[in-house]
Protein backbone atom coordinates (compact mmCIF):
# COMPACT_ATOMS: atom_id res chain seq x y z
CA UNK A 1 0.00 0.00 0.00
CA UNK A 2 1.31 3.40 -0.81
CA UNK A 3 1.32 5.59 2.39
CA UNK A 4 2.04 8.80 0.19
CA UNK A 5 -1.52 10.05 0.13
CA UNK A 6 -2.27 9.58 4.04
CA UNK A 7 1.23 10.86 5.06
CA UNK A 8 -0.05 14.84 5.00
CA UNK A 9 -2.68 14.35 7.90
CA UNK A 10 -1.49 11.11 9.75
CA UNK A 11 0.53 12.90 12.58
CA UNK A 12 2.05 10.35 14.46
CA UNK A 13 2.23 11.17 18.64
CA UNK A 14 4.83 9.04 20.23
CA UNK A 15 4.73 9.48 23.90
CA UNK A 16 8.20 8.33 25.89
CA UNK A 17 7.81 8.64 29.98
CA UNK A 18 11.43 9.86 31.38
CA UNK A 19 12.75 8.94 34.40
CA UNK A 20 16.02 8.44 35.56
CA UNK A 21 17.12 7.23 31.62
CA UNK A 22 20.32 9.38 31.03
CA UNK A 23 22.15 6.16 29.70
CA UNK A 24 19.48 5.38 27.28
CA UNK A 25 17.62 7.79 26.60
CA UNK A 26 19.70 9.13 23.47
CA UNK A 27 19.20 5.75 22.11
CA UNK A 28 15.55 5.69 22.58
CA UNK A 29 15.02 9.27 21.41
CA UNK A 30 17.34 8.52 17.89
CA UNK A 31 15.55 5.49 17.06
CA UNK A 32 11.94 7.37 17.12
CA UNK A 33 13.40 10.66 15.11
CA UNK A 34 15.23 7.78 12.00
CA UNK A 35 12.04 6.46 11.89
CA UNK A 36 11.37 5.92 7.84
CA UNK A 37 7.76 7.39 8.38
CA UNK A 38 8.97 10.97 9.12
CA UNK A 39 5.53 12.59 10.40
CA UNK A 40 6.05 11.96 13.78
CA UNK A 41 5.98 14.30 16.98
CA UNK A 42 8.27 12.85 19.71
CA UNK A 43 6.33 14.28 23.37
CA UNK A 44 8.90 13.72 26.11
CA UNK A 45 7.74 13.96 29.72
CA UNK A 46 10.88 14.66 32.22
CA UNK A 47 8.95 13.02 35.18
CA UNK A 48 10.88 14.86 37.63
CA UNK A 49 14.27 12.93 36.64
CA UNK A 50 17.09 14.01 39.14
CA UNK A 51 19.68 12.92 36.25
CA UNK A 52 20.62 14.55 33.14
CA UNK A 53 18.07 12.83 31.55
CA UNK A 54 15.53 16.09 31.49
CA UNK A 55 18.94 17.98 30.06
CA UNK A 56 19.31 15.68 27.02
CA UNK A 57 15.74 15.94 26.16
CA UNK A 58 15.78 19.35 25.89
CA UNK A 59 19.29 19.44 23.76
CA UNK A 60 17.01 17.01 21.50
CA UNK A 61 14.28 19.57 21.25
CA UNK A 62 16.59 22.32 20.26
CA UNK A 63 17.84 20.11 17.33
CA UNK A 64 14.37 19.09 16.00
CA UNK A 65 11.29 20.37 15.88
CA UNK A 66 9.11 17.64 16.09
CA UNK A 67 10.70 16.83 19.43
CA UNK A 68 8.34 18.19 22.47
CA UNK A 69 9.64 18.38 26.28
CA UNK A 70 7.35 18.51 28.99
CA UNK A 71 9.07 18.48 32.43
CA UNK A 72 6.54 17.57 35.25
CA UNK A 73 7.26 17.20 39.31
CA UNK A 74 8.05 13.49 39.74
CA UNK A 75 4.36 11.83 39.54
CA UNK A 76 5.05 8.26 38.49
CA UNK A 77 4.95 6.89 35.01
CA UNK A 78 0.70 6.84 34.67
CA UNK A 79 0.76 10.46 35.61
CA UNK A 80 3.69 10.93 32.97
CA UNK A 81 1.94 9.21 30.00
CA UNK A 82 -1.29 10.89 31.00
CA UNK A 83 0.01 13.76 30.32
CA UNK A 84 1.48 13.00 27.09
CA UNK A 85 -1.76 11.85 25.97
CA UNK A 86 -3.28 15.35 26.50
CA UNK A 87 -0.21 17.25 24.70
CA UNK A 88 -0.29 14.53 21.68
CA UNK A 89 -1.97 16.43 18.79
CA UNK A 90 -1.68 12.74 16.55
CA UNK A 91 -3.84 11.34 15.07
CA UNK A 92 -2.10 7.97 16.45
CA UNK A 93 -0.60 7.42 19.52
CA UNK A 94 2.34 5.07 20.48
CA UNK A 95 4.13 4.54 23.55
CA UNK A 96 7.74 3.87 23.98
CA UNK A 97 9.41 3.54 27.06
CA UNK A 98 12.77 5.77 28.06
CA UNK A 99 15.35 2.58 28.35
CA UNK A 100 13.70 0.70 25.10
CA UNK A 101 14.06 1.38 21.13
CA UNK A 102 11.89 0.76 18.13
CA UNK A 103 13.03 -0.64 14.75
CA UNK A 104 12.79 2.07 11.80
CA UNK A 105 9.95 0.90 9.67
CA UNK A 106 7.93 0.43 12.88
CA UNK A 107 5.62 3.40 12.38
CA UNK A 108 5.50 3.42 8.99
CA UNK A 109 4.40 -0.48 8.70
CA UNK A 110 1.43 0.48 11.31
CA UNK A 111 0.15 2.78 9.63
CA UNK A 112 0.17 0.82 6.45
CA UNK A 113 -1.21 -2.24 7.99
CA UNK A 114 -3.87 -0.42 9.79
CA UNK A 115 -5.19 1.39 6.78
CA UNK A 116 -4.87 -1.79 4.97
CA UNK A 117 -7.31 -4.08 7.82
CA UNK A 118 -9.23 -1.02 8.92
CA UNK A 119 -8.02 -1.95 12.66
CA UNK A 120 -8.21 0.18 15.64
CA UNK A 121 -5.20 -1.17 17.09
CA UNK A 122 -1.67 -2.25 15.14
CA UNK A 123 0.81 -5.25 17.32
CA UNK A 124 4.21 -5.27 16.27
CA UNK A 125 6.27 -8.47 17.71
CA UNK A 126 8.88 -7.49 20.88
CA UNK A 127 12.48 -8.57 21.27
CA UNK A 128 13.06 -8.92 24.65
CA UNK A 129 16.69 -8.14 25.56
CA UNK A 130 18.62 -9.19 29.06
CA UNK A 131 21.21 -7.31 29.85
CA UNK A 132 23.76 -7.42 32.79
CA UNK A 133 26.72 -5.48 33.53
CA UNK A 134 25.49 -3.49 30.36
CA UNK A 135 26.32 -7.25 28.51
CA UNK A 136 23.45 -8.82 26.01
CA UNK A 137 22.83 -12.33 27.71
CA UNK A 138 19.69 -13.69 26.53
CA UNK A 139 17.08 -12.58 23.72
CA UNK A 140 13.21 -13.70 23.64
CA UNK A 141 11.56 -13.03 20.76
CA UNK A 142 7.78 -13.08 21.01
CA UNK A 143 5.07 -12.13 17.84
CA UNK A 144 2.06 -12.42 16.07
CA UNK A 145 0.95 -14.66 12.48
CA UNK A 146 0.43 -11.57 10.88
CA UNK A 147 -3.67 -11.18 10.65
CA UNK A 148 -6.55 -9.46 12.27
CA UNK A 149 -8.66 -10.15 14.86
CA UNK A 150 -11.82 -8.86 16.29
CA UNK A 151 -10.84 -8.08 20.46
CA UNK A 152 -13.26 -11.55 21.23
CA UNK A 153 -10.26 -13.73 19.28
CA UNK A 154 -7.88 -11.40 19.95
CA UNK A 155 -8.33 -13.24 23.75
CA UNK A 156 -9.59 -16.66 22.61
CA UNK A 157 -5.79 -16.50 20.63
CA UNK A 158 -3.63 -15.68 23.39
CA UNK A 159 -1.18 -18.78 24.10
CA UNK A 160 -2.26 -20.30 20.43
CA UNK A 161 -1.16 -17.70 18.25
CA UNK A 162 0.76 -15.54 20.55
CA UNK A 163 2.64 -14.88 23.75
CA UNK A 164 0.27 -13.08 26.35
CA UNK A 165 3.08 -10.52 26.91
CA UNK A 166 2.42 -9.03 23.82
CA UNK A 167 -1.14 -7.96 24.67
CA UNK A 168 -0.77 -7.15 28.02
CA UNK A 169 1.68 -4.18 27.92
CA UNK A 170 0.91 -0.67 25.87
CA UNK A 171 4.53 -0.85 23.89
CA UNK A 172 4.94 -2.23 20.72
CA UNK A 173 1.24 -0.95 19.60
CA UNK A 174 -0.30 1.83 17.54
CA UNK A 175 -3.63 3.35 18.49
CA UNK A 176 -6.30 5.98 17.17
CA UNK A 177 -5.94 9.19 19.37
CA UNK A 178 -9.77 9.49 18.70
CA UNK A 179 -10.89 6.89 20.50
CA UNK A 180 -8.28 7.05 23.18
CA UNK A 181 -10.01 10.87 23.88
CA UNK A 182 -13.78 9.99 22.92
CA UNK A 183 -14.01 7.80 25.73
CA UNK A 184 -10.88 9.42 28.55
CA UNK A 185 -9.17 6.25 28.09
CA UNK A 186 -6.25 7.02 31.05
CA UNK A 187 -3.69 5.33 33.24
CA UNK A 188 -4.91 4.72 36.78
CA UNK A 189 -2.26 6.59 38.69
CA UNK A 190 -2.89 4.53 41.84
CA UNK A 191 -1.06 1.67 40.43
CA UNK A 192 2.96 1.45 40.31
CA UNK A 193 2.92 -1.89 38.16
CA UNK A 194 0.10 -3.48 35.88
CA UNK A 195 -1.65 0.28 35.11
CA UNK A 196 -0.71 -0.55 30.99
CA UNK A 197 -2.74 -3.80 31.37
CA UNK A 198 -5.51 -1.77 32.32
CA UNK A 199 -5.68 0.62 29.54
CA UNK A 200 -5.20 -1.97 27.13
CA UNK A 201 -8.30 -3.51 28.39
CA UNK A 202 -10.08 -0.24 28.61
CA UNK A 203 -9.07 0.56 24.89
CA UNK A 204 -10.11 -3.13 23.52
CA UNK A 205 -13.57 -2.58 25.09
CA UNK A 206 -13.71 0.44 22.23
CA UNK A 207 -12.45 -1.55 19.79
CA UNK A 208 -13.84 -3.30 16.81
CA UNK A 209 -10.36 -4.83 14.91
CA UNK A 210 -6.86 -5.52 15.76
CA UNK A 211 -4.01 -6.15 13.32
CA UNK A 212 -0.93 -8.31 15.15
CA UNK A 213 1.53 -8.13 12.43
CA UNK A 214 4.50 -11.15 12.44
CA UNK A 215 7.20 -8.29 12.37
CA UNK A 216 9.32 -7.62 15.07
CA UNK A 217 9.86 -3.92 15.79
CA UNK A 218 9.85 -3.07 19.60
CA UNK A 219 13.33 -4.00 21.63
CA UNK A 220 12.45 -4.07 25.65
CA UNK A 221 15.57 -3.83 27.31
CA UNK A 222 15.43 -6.20 30.66
CA UNK A 223 17.93 -4.97 33.05
CA UNK A 224 17.27 -1.60 34.45
CA UNK A 225 17.95 -1.62 38.12
CA UNK A 226 15.02 1.61 37.93
CA UNK A 227 12.99 -0.87 36.85
CA UNK A 228 9.40 -1.00 38.49
CA UNK A 229 9.53 -4.61 38.00
CA UNK A 230 13.01 -4.62 39.65
CA UNK A 231 11.55 -3.10 43.09
CA UNK A 232 9.61 -4.54 45.84
CA UNK A 233 5.80 -3.94 46.05
CA UNK A 234 4.06 -5.25 49.18
CA UNK A 235 0.62 -5.18 47.53
CA UNK A 236 1.65 -7.24 44.17
CA UNK A 237 -0.71 -9.63 45.23
CA UNK A 238 -3.53 -7.08 45.55
CA UNK A 239 -2.12 -5.69 42.23
CA UNK A 240 -2.53 -8.72 40.04
CA UNK A 241 -5.88 -9.63 41.89
CA UNK A 242 -7.40 -6.49 40.27
CA UNK A 243 -5.57 -7.07 36.84
CA UNK A 244 -6.51 -10.20 36.11
CA UNK A 245 -10.08 -10.04 37.38
CA UNK A 246 -10.35 -6.89 34.53
CA UNK A 247 -9.33 -8.92 32.14
CA UNK A 248 -11.50 -12.14 33.01
CA UNK A 249 -14.37 -9.34 33.19
CA UNK A 250 -13.25 -8.20 29.24
CA UNK A 251 -13.20 -11.57 28.24
CA UNK A 252 -16.74 -12.54 29.40
CA UNK A 253 -18.33 -9.46 28.22
CA UNK A 254 -16.60 -10.26 25.43
CA UNK A 255 -18.01 -13.73 24.97
CA UNK A 256 -14.80 -15.36 24.57
CA UNK A 257 -14.44 -18.84 24.75
CA UNK A 258 -14.77 -20.92 27.41
CA UNK A 259 -11.22 -22.84 26.78
CA UNK A 260 -9.83 -19.19 26.61
CA UNK A 261 -10.84 -18.06 29.69
CA UNK A 262 -9.60 -20.68 31.21
CA UNK A 263 -6.36 -20.39 29.89
CA UNK A 264 -6.33 -17.13 31.35
CA UNK A 265 -7.26 -18.11 34.64
CA UNK A 266 -4.75 -20.78 34.83
CA UNK A 267 -1.78 -18.07 34.39
CA UNK A 268 -3.54 -15.74 36.61
CA UNK A 269 -3.02 -18.65 39.15
CA UNK A 270 0.56 -19.08 38.20
CA UNK A 271 0.84 -15.63 38.23
CA UNK A 272 -0.53 -15.28 42.11
CA UNK A 273 1.69 -17.60 42.68
CA UNK A 274 4.68 -15.61 41.57
CA UNK A 275 3.60 -13.25 44.45
CA UNK A 276 5.37 -15.61 46.69
CA UNK A 277 8.26 -15.73 44.73
CA UNK A 278 8.37 -11.75 44.76
CA UNK A 279 8.60 -12.01 48.00
CA UNK A 280 11.50 -14.17 48.48
CA UNK A 281 13.58 -12.33 46.05
CA UNK A 282 13.41 -9.23 47.89
CA UNK A 283 13.78 -11.20 51.39
CA UNK A 284 15.92 -7.76 52.59
CA UNK A 285 13.37 -5.93 52.14
CA UNK A 286 10.19 -8.59 53.03
CA UNK A 287 9.32 -9.79 56.18
CA UNK A 288 8.51 -13.33 57.52
CA UNK A 289 5.65 -11.64 58.46
CA UNK A 290 4.66 -10.49 55.25
CA UNK A 291 5.83 -13.81 53.67
CA UNK A 292 3.37 -15.76 55.61
CA UNK A 293 0.55 -13.68 54.40
CA UNK A 294 0.78 -14.11 51.21
CA UNK A 295 1.83 -17.55 50.90
CA UNK A 296 -1.66 -17.72 52.98
CA UNK A 297 -3.73 -15.15 50.22
CA UNK A 298 -2.09 -17.56 47.22
CA UNK A 299 -3.27 -20.66 48.60
CA UNK A 300 -6.57 -19.42 49.64
CA UNK A 301 -7.14 -18.11 45.86
CA UNK A 302 -9.66 -20.14 43.74
CA UNK A 303 -7.46 -20.28 40.77
CA UNK A 304 -4.45 -20.96 42.26
CA UNK A 305 -6.47 -24.14 43.77
CA UNK A 306 -8.07 -24.76 40.37
CA UNK A 307 -5.33 -24.30 37.91
CA UNK A 308 -1.90 -23.87 39.35
CA UNK A 309 -1.50 -27.59 40.64
CA UNK A 310 -2.20 -30.70 39.22
CA UNK A 311 -5.90 -31.89 39.16
CA UNK A 312 -6.43 -33.17 42.85
CA UNK A 313 -4.14 -31.54 44.55
CA UNK A 314 -4.28 -28.71 46.85
CA UNK A 315 -1.61 -26.14 47.50
CA UNK A 316 -1.46 -27.32 51.23
CA UNK A 317 -0.46 -30.89 49.76
CA UNK A 318 2.93 -28.95 48.81
CA UNK A 319 3.91 -27.31 52.23
CA UNK A 320 6.04 -30.44 53.34
CA UNK A 321 8.10 -29.82 50.13
CA UNK A 322 9.10 -26.59 50.89
CA UNK A 323 12.65 -26.15 51.89
CA UNK A 324 14.31 -24.01 54.49
CA UNK A 325 13.41 -20.31 54.37
CA UNK A 326 16.27 -18.55 52.18
CA UNK A 327 15.90 -15.07 53.61
CA UNK A 328 17.06 -16.97 57.20
CA UNK A 329 20.64 -14.86 56.34
CA UNK A 330 19.46 -11.64 55.73
CA UNK A 331 16.75 -11.21 58.90
CA UNK A 332 17.85 -8.25 60.85
CA UNK A 333 17.49 -8.64 64.83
Amino acid sequence: MNIEPIMATSLVSVIVPVYKAEKSIAKCIESILQQTYQNVELVLVDDGSPDDSGKICDEYALKDDRVHVIHISNGGVSSARNTGIEAAQGAYIAFVDSDDFIDAGFVSDALIEMHAHQADMYISGIQIETFEDDKLIHVITHQGLGKDYTPATLLNAFNIDYDFLCVCGIWCKLYRSSIIREHQIRFDTSLSLGEDMLFMCDYLRKTNKVFFSNKVYYHYYWGNEESLFSRYSPNLFEINIKLYDEMLSLMQSLGCELQAVHRMEALYGRILISCIYHEYMFCSKSTPASRRKVIRKVAKNPYVRRYAFHEGKNFKDYAVDLPPDPCASFRVS
